[in-house]
């Protein structure tokens, strides 16, 4: 925001904020807001100017301040990852998972406004992303559901042989899959487009400032030396000194506003770092293998397409944390299992001393054997039968 609309911004906030306490000053702003002349100022203001309460010991304050620009491109995904990975065990970890989250939240925003500016935009919304997922999962329902219908399999001296029921159904499967490969490259173009600079930006910010604090480096200007000094001019062990301490967004790299490592070293290790960051998310991986499974399904075997349907967990905020119930209590489950286990030894140990006959299991009309011959086999039984069985630890 330029420096008059700030002024007019804090000008509104100012008048909001001490009109809320003096009557004389609501009554003037509340006049101004109905004048001809300032009215369709004040609205746009006002349509741009959020608040927060603020506990100050026994009331609230209300704090007003201007919503930037890039806050119109939050969505509800964007809040979704944020309440999805904010740790609630205490109230003061809520708010420092909520801080450590708000620079990639800021990352993605700016991204996305620059893209809205792009002549490519309409391709590239959020509602197109939106299309093309939707799209493709309907196509997986469609091929599945083909191919729970109409998948044969016939046995000959050649071995197993599948095919269609019908022509018809292979052929619309088959345009199923080719729609579909065609749909998950423009996803995965998208979601390069769209994410890898954030997600780049954000590493590099992380590289550096675990960089800086482990190794304590702080580049300062020491006397008798520039502080300043293009890449072009450094070694390339020195460029890269810098590019993992400072960044690419360096001053030494940039020169006359275009990007300039210097050196062939130093630019092959800015892109091979960039690429490990791009592997190392999450939603990158997931877009990349949803596609492979679609290259796969057309190319290799159908079934490859029954994998796609796993895609209803990412759509589905209750199903994501149902995983969430099992994921973050996972400490908790194996500590569970391992008692159960622990149980399970102690009465494999009764039986083995005390009730080895119930353990007969019949191999034949005339033939038994008896599966506790030591404790071993007796807990191993036990395991196995008593888990499955019904009547039993089973139930």
């Amino acid at each position: 925001l330029d420096d008059e609309l700030m002024e007019g911004f804090h000008l509104v906030i100012f008048l909001m904020t001490i009109s809320e306490q003096q009557r004389e000053v609501y009554t003037e702003y509340l006049a101004a807001k109905n004048s001809h002349r300032t009215s369709e100022g004040i609205k746009f203001f006002e349509a741009n100017i959020t608040s927060i309460e603020v506990s100050m010991g026994t009331h609230l304050q209300k704090i007003y301040f201007p919503i930037n620009p890039m806050c119109h491109y939050l969505n509800d995904r964007m809040k979704g990852e944020v309440l999805r990975k904010v740790n609630r065990d205490s109230p003061t970890q809520k708010v420092m998972d909520f801080i450590q989250e708000a620079p990639r939240v800021i990352d993605e925003l700016k991204q996305t406004a620059l893209l809205s500016e792009s002549k490519f935009a309409k391709f590239m919304a959020p509602v197109v992303n939106r299309l093309v997922k939707n799209s493709i999962f309907f196509l997986s329902i469609l091929i599945n559901f083909l191919h729970l219908v109409g998948m044969k399999k016939v046995y000959s001296e050649h071995g197993t042989r599948f095919y269609f029921s019908d022509h018809g159904v292979e052929v619309v499967v088959n345009i199923c899959g080719v729609l579909e490969l065609l749909l998950c490259a423009y996803l995965i173009v998208i979601t390069l487009h769209s994410r890898a600079p954030i997600i780049i930006h954000h590493g590099w910010n992380e590289l550096t400032h675990k960089n800086n604090s482990k190794n304590n480096m702080i580049f300062q200007k020491e006397e008798g030396i520039e502080e300043f000094v293009p890449a072009r001019a450094l070694s390339a062990t020195r460029g890269r000194e810098i590019l993992r301490q400072k960044g690419p967004y360096a001053q030494e790299f940039w020169v006359e506003k275009r990007r300039n490592f210097g050196s062939l070293v130093t630019w092959l290790d800015y892109h091979w770092l960039s690429l490990i960051m791009l592997i190392d998310d999450p939603h990158i991986v997931y877009v990349f293998f949803y596609a492979f499974l679609g290259y796969a399904g057309f190319f290799i075997n159908v079934l490859f397409y029954g994998f796609h349907m796993l895609d209803v967990v990412t759509r589905s905020p209750t199903l994501q944390n149902v995983i969430k119930a099992v994921t973050l209590n996972r400490k908790q489950l194996l500590l569970t299992s391992i008692l159960g286990i622990i149980i399970i030894y102690i009465y494999s140990m009764f039986a083995y001393y005390f009730l080895d006959e119930y353990y007969d299991i019949s191999l034949s009309t005339t033939v038994k054997e008896n599966q506790c011959k030591s404790i071993f086999w007796c807990f191993l039984t036990t395991v196995n039968e008593g888990l499955r069985n019904g009547g039993g630890i089973g139930d």
